[in-house]
């Protein structure tokens, strides 16, 4: 196996790329990303790319106990609910 991770830096951008085993493709993406993290500072919007990562960010994050705690309650209440509906054992 190779190395092939390619690092490109402009000003305060850096870009790595190591999405194939050649160097020469990586190079491409690295300046194709490169140029696109340039044009989105230029403009200066929040980008797709950054509503794609913070999205995941806000996915990976770990739920608060209060929240854990009321989804566990909710769980317990479908389950009795669910439990309520099996049939009835006749009386003894």
């Amino acid at each position: 196996k190779t190395s092939s991770c390619v690092q490109l830096v402009y000003g305060e951008l850096e870009v790595r790329c190591q999405k194939t085993r050649s160097q020469a493709e990586n190079r491409f993406w690295a300046r194709r990303e490169l140029c696109e993290r340039v044009r989105e500072r230029r403009e200066g919007a929040f980008s797709k790319r950054q509503q794609e990562m913070e999205r995941i960010r806000r996915q990976k994050r770990r739920r608060s106990r209060r929240a854990k705690a009321r989804m566990l309650e909710g769980k317990a209440r479908r389950g009795e609910q669910k439990r309520l509906r099996g049939k009835v054992d006749p009386p003894s």
